[in-house]
């Protein structure tokens, strides 16, 4: 990146910006300057300069600077100034000059120092930490000229705390301005740093939900298990934004800042993944909490007892491939389908499903129209209004993906041993059969068939509570995890998710066997059985049944 010719000043910035903060502030941090700024500003200017980012980013990871340390301003400032040219730079400060007076006669009459606030702000997150009147009163100056520059943006609730953090080390507000205005439109690199409408946040929040199912399964079972209802659950990834902007204190969001203006909004996906990571270790890995929210934004706001910033980041930056274009990518593939579907909550009785004790129906239906009917046309077992159904019950991420026909009978031939190897380490899977008498029901199961090497030569249950059980013909039923919601744990035969060997397959456990195939997948039975609450699956109430067709679709990713 080429990089832009302007230095840092050995100036002390942040002393100079304290007619915007609290006197608690300067008699909290300002009271000496941390040793070592010359050193580090000029290994810093040598290392921004270099064409590998790698050593400024260590540099910035590993800088662990008091609050009053004056490089902080400097180094803001210099970071969002690598995201525009110098024309823009330059044209954004004096813009900010010359407009403001303009913006501020619309609101002529408004009493005392009152300004509205800029409509893609969030009421719940106008943290202004230890900016006094005066600071405040600039940072909603500041937001009302970026909401007139801007028309685009409708919903941004990290800008406000954002702003407020910059004017504890920026005394020009115009150059506040000018780094806010350059991180919501970085024109020099394609680094991600906020998104900017309801659908992009909500996206975010998919996304860092998603990121925990992958990374840290036993805590995504956790929350699962403390949390009941998808909506709910959906709540508290909403927030996760709050637990850096809102509840960490100072000292340490001023670290995550640091990194997240070289970075990308990597490093706040990065910093939540560590923050859930570290409560859950602090808890003691409980199996449940019904206060899960209340004590993860207590567990954020008293962080300082649990770890330092330096040790909260070293936690988030543990977590490997987490490359920003990926987080990027995913972003947008949730954007496609919330942006195509309603948000109206299913019911039952929209879909027809009967419903049992431990259900929890998703919140987000598709419409038939994006439902990609190549797939409709890969299986000979479903039928568009069965395969519409089934598609309601998914999870949410995996409605984004290409469904892809993994293995059927009637190629494939019947084996159980081809059956693994068809569908090989994909994960999750549809595991789909159609009976001899014309019954239509299987299962969505959540891990690889690969992890059936597990127990050894024993055969050993894996999975997890995302698995359900479901049948589409002749009438369409899902029937979940008991597990979810419960603030107990359950008993070990209510978390017999899959299992399987060279001679059977299984399907939930406990009292028996929702599915159960052997080794020809030619014949198989099904029982009602604890860990789904279902009955028997086919239509006459026999459990044994003989096998049609048998299906298997996985996910492109």
């Amino acid at each position: 990146m080429p990089e832009s010719p302007v230095g840092f000043s050995n100036g002390p910035t942040s002393s100079a910006s304290v007619t915007s903060v609290q006197r608690e502030f300067q008699q909290k941090f300002l009271q000496s300057d941390a040793a070592g700024g010359d050193h580090d500003r000029q290994q810093l200017e040598r290392l921004l300069k270099q064409a590998s980012p790698d050593p400024a980013k260590k540099f910035i990871r590993a800088g662990d600077w008091a609050p009053n340390h004056s490089l902080r301003g400097q180094l803001w400032v210099k970071l969002c100034r690598r995201l525009t040219s110098d024309g823009d730079w330059a044209q954004s400060i004096q813009h900010y000059k010359d407009t403001l007076p303009d913006v501020y006669k619309r609101n002529e009459g408004r009493p005392g120092r009152s300004i509205p606030m800029p409509v893609f702000t969030d009421s719940t997150m106008t943290q202004t930490y230890y900016l006094n009147e005066d600071g405040r009163l600039k940072c909603q100056k500041i937001l009302t000229m970026i909401e007139a520059n801007n028309p685009q943006i409708t919903y941004a609730p990290a800008l406000y705390p954002l702003t407020a953090l910059f004017l504890h080390f920026v005394q020009d507000e115009a150059e506040v301005f000018a780094c806010i205005d350059a991180l919501i439109r970085p024109k020099k690199t394609g680094k991600f740093f906020m998104g900017d409408t309801v659908t992009s946040w909500k996206s975010a929040s998919k996304v860092m939900a998603e990121l925990v199912r992958r990374r840290m399964k036993a805590i995504y079972n956790f929350i699962l298990h403390s949390i009941e209802g998808t909506e709910r659950r959906d709540e508290l990834f909403d927030n996760w934004l709050k637990w850096i902007f809102v509840d960490l204190p100072f000292e340490t969001v001023i670290r995550v800042v640091d990194c997240y203006l070289y970075e990308g909004m990597k490093v706040l996906f990065r910093t939540g993944l560590a923050l859930m990571k570290l409560f859950f270790k602090s808890a003691g890995r409980p199996y449940s909490m019904p206060n899960l929210a209340q004590n993860l934004s207590l567990f954020c706001r008293e962080i300082q007892k649990h770890c330092s910033a330096a040790d909260l980041l070293k936690v988030g930056f543990s977590f490997p491939r987490l490359a920003q274009d990926d987080l990027l990518t995913m972003i947008r593939q949730f954007e496609v389908t919330i942006q195509a579907t309603p948000a109206a909550r299913i019911s039952p009785s929209d879909e027809g499903a009967k419903t049992y004790p431990g259900e929890y129906r998703r919140s987000i239906s598709v419409p038939a129209s994006v439902i990609p009917t190549d797939v409709i046309n890969m299986s000979r077992i479903l039928r568009e209004d069965q395969f519409y159904a089934l598609w309601q019950w998914l999870p949410l991420r995996h409605r984004i993906a290409q469904p892809t026909l993994l293995y059927t009978s009637e190629e494939h031939g019947t084996s159980l041993v081809t059956f693994f190897q068809q569908t090989g380490p994909n994960e999750p899977t549809i595991l789909l059969v159609k009976t001899r008498n014309d019954d239509v029901f299987g299962a969505f199961c959540s891990h690889s068939w690969e992890n059936r090497f597990g127990g050894g030569k024993s055969l050993s249950y894996f999975g997890t509570g995302e698995s359900f059980l479901f049948t589409l013909a002749p009438y369409q039923a899902l029937y979940s995890w008991i597990g979810l919601g419960q603030t107990s744990p359950p008993t070990s035969s209510s978390s017999l998710f899959m299992a399987a060997d060279q001679t059977s397959l299984l399907i939930g456990g406990g009292g028996g066997n929702g599915l159960r195939f052997d080794s020809t997948l030619a014949h198989g039975r099904t029982e009602p059985c604890t860990t789904f609450a279902n009955p028997c699956l086919c239509a006459n109430g026999k459990g044994d049944f003989e096998c049609s067709i048998v299906e298997a679709f996985g996910f492109m990713t």
